[in-house]
């Protein structure tokens, strides 16, 4: 294979960006959900393979899922690797701390670039997320000349007390934005966002979803909940039923769902 993408997907815009940068890379390209990989003791990586690396903006770092398993691959000298952060207008330094992170364990990325996508923690409008995934198909096909082109772009090193995983997942582990909450009112027990939540973080007891301590703050629970039933009480994200939920048009929560380790 001579491409390969591993990609981290909640509402399903990092995993579209895959599935089109893929099909306009030069030769085969495999996608690879970064959950499957972390019981992996390490990940090998071949000499003659372009690596992507594919993930969402969480508070402008990269979710610990894709830095947990980035920090398990062997990666041989001379490999072309490129980053590209999806996120909402508010991507920060994303690829320029992942870059960060893969120095401490002797990588460098090649070439990064970050995408404006809907917005899924904090909203954007129907006209704004009409608008960035027209535009996003024209920047694809720019990022897949230029991965094709293996052109080196630069990447400047901005330092970070959370650049490392554990100190990202423990964050995430504190719930930031405060614990998730169910509508016991709005609940069906439908075991939708047990049977979709990529972690397999989620479990119905009783008939009501719990929550562990793997959440990666996708939020594919929040957004595919068929009654609107999962939220945080946090001002941003306004009312449980008038915040507006969002996912790729062309995503299910199937294609969520599939990342996770036993499909």
């Amino acid at each position: 294979m001579e491409n390969v993408i591993y990609y981290f997907t909640g509402t399903g815009n990092s995993l579209m960006v895959a599935r089109m940068l893929a099909q306009k890379l030069d030769g085969e390209t495999e996608l690879r959900p970064v959950v499957r990989e972390l019981d992996k003791e390490s990940i090998v990586v071949d000499a003659k393979q372009t690596v992507g690396f594919i993930f969402p903006v969480y508070g402008g770092q990269a979710p610990w899922p894709m830095m947990a398993a980035a920090e398990k691959m062997k990666i041989p000298k001379g490999v072309y690797l490129y980053a590209i952060g999806t996120c909402n207008e508010r991507g920060g330094t994303c690829t320029d701390l992942f870059n960060c992170f893969l120095n401490k364990h002797g990588y460098a990325l090649s070439y990064a670039k970050k995408l404006d996508m809907p917005g899924n923690c904090l909203p954007s409008n129907e006209q704004e997320n009409a608008q960035r995934l027209e535009l996003a198909k024209i920047w694809i096909d720019v990022m897949a000349k230029n991965i094709n082109d293996r052109f080196v772009g630069t990447v400047e090193d901005f330092g970070s007390p959370d650049n490392n995983t554990e100190a990202v997942r423990a964050k995430y582990a504190q719930q930031p934005f405060g614990p998730w909450r169910v509508n016991g009112e709005a609940c069906t027990s439908c075991g939708l966002c047990a049977k979709l939540c990529p972690m397999e973080n989620i479990a119905l007891r009783e008939g009501v979803p719990q929550f562990a301590d793997r959440c990666a703050y996708c939020f594919a629970c929040f957004h595919f909940c068929p009654q609107k039933a999962i939220y945080k009480d946090y001002p941003h994200f306004g009312s449980a039923d008038g915040r507006p939920r969002y996912h790729h048009p062309e995503v299910t929560w199937k294609d969520i769902a599939a990342q996770r380790k036993g499909r």
